[in-house]
């Protein structure tokens, strides 16, 4: 036989024995289920048939106790059938997050090795446990003459505490000082934390604030009406997944209340909207013209900007409780003494309390958009319109052609080159600048607006004006101080509601 090839069998000889330290990858895996001495129920079960990274979900609406699980939470894969071979390997567990419930007497018997072809009793020990604390435990693991291993379990009490701190185990295996396949293995998650429960709201169609009332209520052309949908389909829903699978638990789609389970069929802690036992919710916007309501239940008399706070009776919060699809309604209603309202836009958000929450009066969920008031009538623009600052002075002529007369015209400065003397300008900043007598016409001029808005030196204005367009004339007329004045015809503006 030639040098070359006794070279060659001695390499491929290596590679099968302990020195191999690209031989095996090492691969941690969770199958998350278990309680504290309850090896058989589930976790065996799994082990074989269950190979997920994911962690197990705890519902952070509920404060954990100090219990533990037990994991099944690491495998080493070979990539040949024999690559971890005879030889003395140091496996290592880290967790972040957590800790170890009785670090000194983990088992160290839960650290096995089961090959393809299996080995025998005895073919890979454990021959001594190495630095072990809190976070951190080693083990000197030894493959018998001939033996291989074919993937490392581990199991060992997981402390969850109750800060809702996600929990990860990473690792490592070593031969003679030299990483296999790699050295640390990144870490996996073992426990996380989300909410159990997503708050939804569809939105209504956009609310319209009629002409024919004056803005004083909801409809349009010709129909009023005393109140209007802001938002349907409100509520809670559950985060959980679509079931178990034929072979047992897919933990993966469930959140849970805590690491416990049952043992056999679905886990009797899945988290379920039935759990709130009560909803505080919170509708924000403009109430100086309308009050709130869900469902059945309206908060009346508040003053202007202050939002609606209503703790939902057992009737509607019924209705947002309903699974997977909510009923609960939001909406407005026009307050005893009708007033006329602004063009605004509203939010949902609700807090609910759950049964068996500890030291906590629940969790703050996302706030939903619900619809937006707007004002029904025609819109106007003129641009490039000045304060006045500049030596030109410029007038908008707003003509009333109808026989009654336009109670509201409201200003708007789009885009102002400065702020104001009275504060930011921006789109949101209106004036009333009207009413527009029967037959007659209003004049807004620089002086106006600088009146209402401040000195703002140069800005587009969008005039909403409470009547069809076939009722209105505008023009607009910039005086030169050198060179005279021009008129600019407006048109009879755009029959839409702006927000």
């Amino acid at each position: 036989m030639s040098m070359k090839k006794i070279l060659m069998a001695a390499v491929a000889v290596t590679a099968l024995t302990a020195g191999s330290a690209n031989a095996a990858k090492f691969d941690l895996t969770n199958t998350k289920l278990g309680t504290l001495n309850d090896y058989t129920t589930g976790i065996t079960a799994l082990s074989s048939t269950v190979d997920v990274p994911e962690a197990f979900t705890i519902a952070n609406e509920y404060t954990p106790s100090s219990s533990t699980v037990v994991y099944n939470s690491i495998r080493v894969v070979p990539t040949t059938a024999a690559a971890i071979g005879q030889g003395n390997y140091v496996v290592t567990f880290t967790l972040t997050g957590g800790e170890f419930q009785t670090p000194a007497t983990i088992d160290t018997t839960f650290l096995s090795g089961v090959g393809a072809v299996g080995p025998a009793a005895g073919d890979v020990t454990v021959t001594s446990m190495g630095a072990v604390s809190a976070t951190s435990v080693s083990f000197n693991v030894t493959v018998a003459a001939g033996k291989f291993i074919g993937n490392l379990t581990f199991k060992a009490p997981v402390l969850t505490g109750t800060a809702r701190t996600p929990i990860s185990m990473s690792g490592n295996i070593t031969t003679g000082g030299s990483a296999v396949d790699g050295g640390t293995i990144a870490s996996i998650p073992l426990i996380d934390y989300r909410n159990g429960y997503s708050f939804v709201a569809t939105k209504a169609a956009t609310v319209k604030l009629s002409i024919l009332s004056g803005f004083k209520k909801f409809g349009s052309g010709s129909v009023d009406a005393t109140s209007a949908g802001l938002g349907s389909v409100v509520g809670f829903v559950t985060t959980n997944g679509t079931g178990l699978a034929a072979n047992g638990f897919q933990l993966s789609d469930y959140v849970f209340k805590n690491t416990t389970t049952d043992g056999a069929g679905a886990p009797s802690n899945i988290i379920a909207v039935g759990d709130i036992s009560t909803i505080v919710a919170t509708v924000a916007g403009d109430f100086s013209s309308f009050d709130p309501y869900i469902g059945t239940l309206q908060q009346t008399s508040l003053p202007a900007a202050v939002n609606g706070v209503m703790t939902l009776d057992a009737a509607n919060l019924a209705t947002f409780k309903t699974a997977p699809n909510p009923t609960g309604t939001v909406g407005l209603k026009q307050k005893a003494t009708a007033v006329a309202g602004n063009a605004a836009s509203y939010t949902i958000s609700a807090v609910p309390t759950i049964t068996g929450l500890a030291g906590s009066v629940g969790v703050v969920y996302t706030t939903r958009s619900l619809a937006s008031t707007v004002l029904e009538g025609t819109n106007i623009y003129a641009s490039w319109v000045g304060d006045g600052s500049n030596g030109f002075n410029y007038t908008i002529r707003l003509g009333n052609l109808s026989p009654s007369a336009i109670s509201s015209v409201k200003a708007y400065l789009l885009n102002p080159v400065n702020t104001g003397t009275s504060g930011t300008v921006a789109s949101t900043a209106t004036c009333e600048v009207g009413p527009i007598p029967a037959l007659k016409e209003v004049l807004v001029t620089s002086a106006k607006l600088t009146e209402c808005f401040g000195a703002f030196q140069r800005a587009d204005v969008r005039l909403t004006i409470q009547t069809d367009q076939a009722n209105l004339t505008a023009k607009l007329r910039v005086v030169d101080p050198t060179n005279g004045s021009t008129t600019t015809d407006l048109g009879t503006g755009i029959a839409v509601a702006i927000q």
